[in-house]
């Protein structure tokens, strides 16, 4: 699989968003936070996700898809998904995008996007925010840690297992 084709394009998007799906019903989630590269001899794609969030309870299934959008596409559907939860609503209905099967055994994708990554979860750690740069963790986390909505992030390193793309 030659993933690192696909990386360069894929990092100067997810500054403007992406998509993170999980769980069988494939709800989508806005990051603008994702890696990729290789760690223990595997190309790794990692995504940070908040405890608060209802795709931490659905990527604990052990796997998810980073679907990324072509650039300038899917703007309306990015703020959408960052602004709502797939616990109140089905975000893929309301928004009038669908699902793309990319496998039996992997998590769907977001039809339109550029590229896909299919990850099957290797190993996931929980932030130790006092070993976070003071202004980092004041700034996305608060300065006693007790803002709401600023919990810490949950690190989710994903085996790629399968890269899609022009669908």
């Amino acid at each position: 699989m030659d993933f690192e084709k696909f990386i360069g394009a894929a990092a100067e998007q997810v500054k403007h968003g992406a998509f993170l799906v999980t769980g069988q019903e494939a709800n989508p989630m806005t990051i603008g936070w994702c890696l990729w590269g290789r760690v223990w001899e595997r190309p790794v794609c990692t995504v940070f996700v908040r405890k608060s969030r209802y795709s931490h309870e659905l990527i604990e299934g052990g796997k998810f898809t980073v679907s990324v959008p072509a650039p300038g596409t899917f703007k309306k559907e990015l703020a959408f998904c960052g602004s709502r939860s797939g616990r109140d609503t089905d975000k893929l209905k309301d928004m009038g995008m669908a699902r793309l099967k990319l496998s039996d055994e992997g998590i769907d994708g977001i039809e339109g996007c550029a590229v896909h990554f299919e990850c099957k979860v290797l190993f996931k750690c929980e932030m130790g925010l006092k070993n976070l740069n003071s202004k980092i963790r004041d700034r996305f986390y608060g300065p006693d840690e007790t803002v709401p909505g600023k919990d810490p992030h949950t690190i989710y390193f994903g085996e790629i297992v399968a890269v899609h793309s022009g669908q």
